[in-house]
């Protein structure tokens, strides 16, 4: 039999026992709700900052692959970049491509079978975010670095993205009013002009390219309203000649003009 006393023992020890149990719960729960609370904000910031802050597309011949890997390589080690390029599994014949550093990552794909590099310029962290944010002149130079490096490349071409016209549509908008102030561009300019349909929601494909530069855009039908942007590009092996620069310059405002004069759509220009 257990004496009173032993009972009243017992008993406290139990009474601690659930104490303790209620309090390392409420702990932990703050210890969870904190740490979800800190996931939550590092994926957020993560989100924000997985935008691209410029990017890069260069179309070179399919059998200079190796130059352009090697000139890849080199640029790696000249600014310190780990690098890493992977065949993508059969039957793609594409390459992965990576470049990082503590401040840039640098991504993209290599397609051996259209010959076309296209990369992307990131913020990187590795261990947490730099007190200040990284300035936009850190990656022009890694930019036009990289692009130095592949330019010493015969074929390579750059295409360099300079304006972008933003058309916000109406529930009226038709996709004539897109195919007919390009073509009418094109056909004043005596430029190459090419527009074609797909997929099974009746997307619009525009193309129009002059000596050094290219106009693009598509448009589908759609139950809610979207912009459509026509994107202005600008291509060249090392450097793009005045001419072009101006000649795009032209198309553009002479583009945001015809538009501009639309009932069911208005105009912006992307900053």
């Amino acid at each position: 039999m257990l004496t009173i006393r032993t009972r009243f023992v017992m008993i406290g020890f139990l009474l601690l026992g659930v104490l303790s149990g209620l309090f390392l719960g409420y702990k932990g729960g703050i210890v969870i709700k904190t740490a979800g609370k800190e996931m939550l904000q590092n994926a957020r910031q993560n989100s924000e900052d997985g935008s691209p802050v410029t990017s890069i597309s260069i179309t070179v011949q399919a059998d200079e692959q190796d130059l352009l890997f090697d000139q890849l390589r080199h640029f790696a080690q000249k600014n310190f970049f780990a690098i890493r390029i992977i065949r993508r599994l059969e039957p793609s014949s594409a390459y992965d491509i990576e470049m990082w550093r503590e401040d840039v990552h640098i991504g993209g794909s290599f397609h051996l079978d259209s010959g076309e590099l296209g990369l992307a310029f990131l913020r990187n962290h590795f261990e947490q975010r730099p007190p200040q944010p990284i300035p936009l002149a850190v990656f022009d130079d890694v930019r036009n670095d990289l692009q130095s490096f592949v330019s010493e490349i015969p074929s390579a071409t750059t295409t360099e993205k300079r304006h972008t016209l933003v058309i916000t549509t109406n529930k009226d908008w038709r996709n004539e009013e897109l195919l007919e102030p390009m073509k009418a561009l094109a056909e004043k300019h005596s430029l190459e002009y090419e527009f074609s349909f797909y997929g099974s929601d009746q997307c619009l494909l525009i193309d129009i390219h002059g000596e050094g530069y290219h106009i693009t855009t598509h448009d589908c039908e759609r139950d809610t309203l979207e912009d459509i942007n026509i994107d202005f590009y600008l291509d060249y092996h090392k450097n793009p000649t005045a001419q072009s620069e101006e000649k795009l310059d032209t198309l553009l405002d002479e583009l945001r003009g015809l538009f501009g004069n639309s009932d069911n759509a208005t105009v912006n220009e992307e900053p």
